[in-house]
């Protein structure tokens, strides 16, 4: 299904003067500048090297400006590889750099204009219309996945069906305030990052994870160990650590184990206590309250995907014992002061990939040690 970009209210992004796409003023470069330490630099490099987006002239990419219509018309012109075609805007002349491309667009169903006729290619592109765009583009298999409910685009808006569309194949996302925010005008940076997930399902793969950690998470705090043993690594099962120093004889527990694992009176053995070296014997119960349930991590401080914040003192093996996993921490600062900030809690989730599917494979503890 084609999705119609025309509005009846006015596109609240502005234009942005002296910032086209097009050869006069891009350079010919992936290694941007202002890209070094940014967090889409991957993608940016990654649509730079398929030739879909270039930098200006001076090794810079300007990942925090807006892309206008007219820009972004012709990155999804390179993708598809289409012969510039006529259009019929009154505001594109047949002299405007991207006048051919648009009509390609338009031609292709991927972009129209708006309800009084024009394109206004100079205007910045929204969320909403460059969900419009992934949508007309790409074949999202979005049927598999769960609906999204944003309390600002509701049924009968003009981009719902393709909000839902890149929501559910795990291309464009909310905020954390619940909200999708339609009409605010995308960046740069965040274009290139939608567009390579839509182009490379490589790039999906955080979003993928982190909405099941972040349900895993919530199924852990709520003590539902049904949807946790659902999710259990078929083979591995889920391995329970107490320090980011994951142990080989940590204890494991398959699927059937963890429907009633709170309920287990079994003292077990989980390791020895850093810096004491206590040995750690609880009940699964005692051991979940103190090592699982011992902070507020559904309202972390901090959220982070594949990365060694190594906040404590203890060495942080995880990489090394699961390289095949990705994993997110949930970081909550410490707030007794006589602990002085030294009472954090962090909860990591780290998932493995099985036969298509992401599975939860360990729950580890971080905390500071002694």
């Amino acid at each position: 299904m084609k999705y119609l970009t025309k509005m009846a209210i006015a596109i609240t992004g502005t234009a942005m003067a002296g910032s086209v796409l097009h050869s006069e003023t891009e350079a010919d470069v992936h290694d941007y500048q202002d890209t070094e330490d940014h967090w889409a630099k991957e993608e940016i490099g990654y649509l730079s090297g398929q030739g879909y987006l270039e930098g200006y002239t001076g090794g810079q990419f300007r990942p925090n400006q807006t892309i206008n219509r007219a820009e972004s018309a012709a990155v999804f012109f390179r993708q598809q590889h289409l012969t510039e075609t006529d259009g019929d805007f009154p505001d594109v002349s047949e002299e405007f750099w991207a006048s051919g491309k648009i009509g390609a667009l338009q031609t292709e169903g991927i972009m129209s204009g708006y309800e009084d006729g024009t394109f206004r290619p100079a205007n910045s592109v929204t969320r909403a219309e460059v969900a419009i765009m992934l949508a007309n583009t790409f074949n999202f298999d979005a049927e598999a996945h769960s609906e999204a409910e944003f309390p600002d685009i509701g049924e009968t808006d003009h981009a719902y069906e393709a909000v839902q569309d890149v929501y559910s194949s795990h291309v464009m996302q909310g905020y954390g305030d619940g909200t999708f925010r339609p009409d605010k005008p995308i960046t740069r940076a965040e274009f290139s990052v939608v567009l390579a997930r839509s182009i490379n399902e490589d790039f999906r793969e955080e979003l993928v994870v982190t909405s099941k950690t972040d349900k895993l998470l919530e199924a852990i705090m709520e003590e539902d160990f049904e949807t946790i043993a659902d999710y259990a690594h078929p083979e591995e099962g889920i391995r329970f650590s107490p320090y980011v120093f994951v142990q080989a004889d940590d204890q494991v527990f398959h699927s059937d184990e963890l429907r009633n694992w709170l309920a287990d009176e079994t003292v077990y053995m989980w390791g020895h206590q850093d810096g004491t070296g206590h040995a750690i014997e609880k009940t699964t119960r005692d051991y979940f309250k103190r090592y699982l349930n011992n902070h507020d991590y559904l309202n972390p401080d901090e959220q982070v995907y594949n990365a060694d914040k190594n906040r404590g003192n203890t060495l942080n093996n995880i990489r090394e014992f699961f390289p095949d996993a990705s994993y997110t921490e949930y970081y909550v600062s410490g707030d007794e002061e006589q602990y002085a900030g030294m009472d954090w809690g962090s909860n990591i989730l780290v998932m493995q990939k099985y036969k298509d599917d992401w599975y939860l494979i360990a729950v580890v503890n971080d905390e500071w040690t002694i």
